[in-house]
């Protein structure tokens, strides 16, 4: 059984074919997946607008793949509606995987470190709030690339990690996204699975009982 587990791909309208490829490419070689949140942003769109953009054409297999959907800060459930099913035979806040040798926590990880969306709610969706934050952050990969989610969120992957530790027995592991910071750390019971977004591709594998932290690009 190979089960993938990705998130923060914010998908919204605008249609990128090569992300579009690298995720049917990882997508089709799962035999599970788990979107773990941000899956859509509904900063940048609305939910109408994302199921009838070109991303649908992802929609089939992910059903095929029996994707569990994890609701994220930028795809909060309140957002969507029924159309969840499209992409997914499950949705939930969070869900917990038994693969042997490990026991995985999975949530997004909005409920553990809270943004800026968080502590601002007043913040209107669809937006300039979105489209600020989302050119903020591609300017950040362009001059720093990878560096610069490590340089803006490591300190929130270590408040993850810590919450890991007091949470978690002796063969769990939480595993986040949120933070768009890939790691993967079994000794401390934490791992991230990062983001797929302007050109940068992270995902976790969970294979034959082994986890491993793929770091690619498209």
């Amino acid at each position: 059984m190979r089960v993938l587990i990705f998130s923060d791909t914010h998908l919204y309208h605008s249609f990128d074919k090569k992300k579009y490829v690298f995720l049917r490419n990882i997508i089709t070689k799962a035999d599970r997946v788990v979107i773990n949140g941000d899956f859509w942003d509904g900063y940048l769109t609305t939910f109408d607008r994302f199921v009838e953009s070109k991303w649908k054409d992802l929609f089939p297999l992910l059903k095929k793949k029996q994707a569990i959907y994890l609701y994220g800060n930028h795809d909060k459930k309140t957002w969507s509606d029924e159309r969840v099913k499209l992409f997914s035979v499950d949705q939930r806040e969070s869900v917990v995987l038994d693969f042997g040798n490990y026991r995985l926590l999975i949530e997004h990880g909005d409920k553990i470190v809270h943004k800026i969306d968080a502590l601002l709610p007043w913040l209107p969706r669809h937006a300039i709030f979105g489209y600020l934050s989302d050119y903020f952050q591609r300017l950040g990969m362009l001059s720093m690339g990878e560096a610069f989610f490590a340089f803006w969120d490591s300190k929130n992957n270590e408040k993850m990690m810590k919450h890991a530790q007091n949470i978690s027995k002796q063969n769990e592991i939480l595993v986040c996204g949120h933070t768009h910071l890939a790691q993967l750390a079994i000794n401390k019971h934490f791992a991230n699975s990062g983001i797929i977004r302007f050109g940068c591709g992270q995902y976790l594998l969970v294979e034959n009982e082994e986890i491993k932290l793929i770091k690619d690009h498209y």
